[in-house]
């Protein structure tokens, strides 16, 4: 995922990171980092898994196409809301 996208996907309301991809030659060769972990204790399974992988590959797929993305932040936000954060980890409350 190039930084483009990953810009893209924050925007939608998934944050993730880039990070250069261990033992690998190439200056530019970058991987991202999703905190799974996170998702999990939130009470997500394979279900969302795959619903957010979708989400991911259908903004990287159409970056400009506007309704689409209005579509995929909702679905990041039904999710977001479906599984709060529980309070010993949300750093905001």
């Amino acid at each position: 995922m190039c930084s483009s996208n990953t810009r893209l996907v924050e925007e939608l309301g998934i944050t993730v990171n880039s990070k250069g991809i261990p033992f690998d030659p190439s200056p530019v060769a970058m991987g991202v980092r999703m905190g799974t972990t996170v998702l999990s204790q939130r009470g997500m399974g394979d279900a969302e898994m795959e619903e957010i992988a979708e989400i991911l590959y259908l903004a990287a797929t159409h970056p400009e196409d506007g309704e689409m993305l209005g579509d995929l932040k909702g679905r990041v936000r039904s999710l977001a809301e479906r599984f709060p954060i529980p309070a010993e980890y949300d750093v905001h409350g």
